[in-house]
This record gives C-alpha cells, structure tokens and sequence, in this order.
C-alpha cells in the first residue's frame, strides 16, 4: 500500500509541474488529480499515517488547493469554480508558490 502512495505522489508531482510550467489546463489538472485525492488518499487523515511528516504536508497541500476533502478550502480555487481567488492565472502563482515551499521543506 505504501508504494502506491508514493507512486501517487510523484504522479501528482508530474501534474503539478505540468500545470505550473502552463502545459496543463486548469480544468485537466483538477481532473488528473482528483482520482488520486479521491481515491488513494481517500479518507485523507486515514491514508497519511504511513508517509513520513513532510510527504504528509505534500498530500495534504494536494487537497488544500484543490477544495479540501469537504469543500472547507474552495475560496483557494478560481471564481470559475466558485472560488474568491479571481483568475486561472492567479490560482497558478499561489499554487506554484506553496508548491515549491512544500517541496523544499
């Protein structure tokens, strides 16, 4: 079980970057990241407890900036998405912003 959760992690790592670089619409990298959150890491507290801290604060930025397990963070995601953050473009600078600060911790 572990090595899947560390094969979803370097895939959703592979998204991020895609998104990040602008190779990856907005709407694709929701879609290309929402099985892993939704299903490898679903329920999230329940599936962090092997991964060491750091990987879990990684897993749980995931979810953070994708709406959260229950919504409780949709004000992060674009107004398209009924979210507060104004644009795509917007959303992609604070995500690559927290990205980079999650993997270098």
């Amino acid at each position: 079980m572990i090595e899947e959760k560390l094969a979803a992690i370097r895939q959703m790592r592979v998204i991020s970057e895609r998104f990040i670089a602008g190779e990856l619409p907005f709407d694709d990298f929701v879609a290309q990241m929402e099985p892993y959150l939704g299903g490898i890491f679903d329920p999230l507290d329940w599936q962090l407890d092997e991964l060491d801290p750091a990987l879990q604060d990684e897993v749980r930025f995931y979810s953070k900036f994708l709406g959260g397990e229950f919504g409780e963070s949709d004000a992060l995601l674009p107004r398209q998405r009924g979210g507060e953050v104004a644009s795509v473009a917007e959303y992609r600078t604070s995500y690559a912003e927290e990205y980079r600060r999650v993997r270098k911790a």
